[in-house]
């Protein structure tokens, strides 16, 4: 008690509202880890649209249905298909890594005009690709405010990009590491997910600890459960779990299609084009690029 008269009434109300903050950071920040997992490693997985798969086996907290699809295009033809979806939240993946994916500012207004149907259609959250953006625009707040109104339609928000930053967003102020670090901060983004593969048949290990101060988001995205073993020692911090990519009866992965470089995707996935087993764009010929799991007969 002498102690404490020695103190200044300031120094009291200081010590005191650090003592909340401690205590606030601790209670709220554990609660995204145990939003789904109660502790445990949150575990994700990702549904290919173009391939009959099967949920893979066990216990899945999240479930997200990937075309690679513009935004509008996904929200378009994937809308009222969240009962694909069969274990886990549901979330609707907007967005993807090929120039089919491509994110322009006028789509996040695309999306916000429609997350109240979105949320109805029976979505619990919303997954953003983000790998691929129109050049010289700044996205940040565009992004920020998209958030916002995905929270307040009650969606969760989860972002994912290749590896740390997004590989062909890099062109000016308000792409590249301003959006990670945008996303970062922001708390209306539940998950980060950094996409630790290439072509998604084997791990690739990224440092992760620029995302240090917010380990209880970071969900990497991997090519298979047992990439999980010992990647907190690769990555340099403690994930909050992770998101698998390969699938359960997949297609083969050499069902390569040729379709143009704009919209190709379903030309694609006709299967009525020329195969290019080698993934290259230069087995296709002009004006066409390769598409890799078409789900066509390899």
């Amino acid at each position: 008690m002498k102690f404490l008269r020695k103190l200044s009434k300031v120094q009291i109300i200081a010590a005191t509202l650090l003592v909340v903050i401690i205590l606030a950071k601790w209670f709220f920040g554990g609660r995204s880890r145990e939003f789904f997992g109660n502790g445990q490693p949150l575990r994700g997985y990702y549904k290919w649209t173009w391939s009959s798969t099967q949920v893979p086996a066990g216990s899945w907290d999240i479930g997200i249905l990937f075309g690679g699809e513009s935004p509008r295009q996904a929200i378009d033809i994937n809308i009222n298909k969240a009962s694909t979806i069969t274990s886990g939240k549901k979330f609707l993946n907007l967005g993807g890594g090929l120039e089919t994916g491509i994110w322009n500012v006028s789509d996040l207004d695309y999306i916000n005009q429609k997350l109240t149907e979105i949320k109805r259609a029976g979505w619990d959250g919303l997954c953003f690709d983000v790998e691929v953006c129109t050049p010289n625009v700044s996205f940040v707040d565009a992004f920020k405010n998209c958030f916002a109104k995905c929270k307040q339609a009650g969606l969760q928000v989860l972002v994912t990009m290749s590896h740390t930053n997004p590989y062909q967003c890099q062109t000016g102020a308000g792409q590249g590491m301003d959006l990670v670090n945008s996303w970062i901060n922001d708390s209306n983004v539940d998950y980060i997910s950094p996409q630790l593969y290439s072509s998604g048949d084997s791990l690739e290990a990224s440092n992760l600890s620029m995302f240090k101060g917010i380990e209880n988001k970071i969900l990497p995205s991997i090519p298979d459960v047992p990439d999980w073993d010992g990647l907190n020692e690769k990555t340099g911090i403690n994930n909050a779990g992770y998101i698998i990519w390969k699938q359960t009866g997949a297609a083969p992965p050499n069902s390569n299609r040729c379709g143009p470089k704009v919209n190709g995707w379903s030309a694609a996935s006709s299967c009525t084009t020329k195969k290019c087993p080698g993934g290259t764009d230069g087995e296709c010929g002009d004006g066409m690029m390769c598409f890799a799991n078409t789900g066509c007969p390899a």
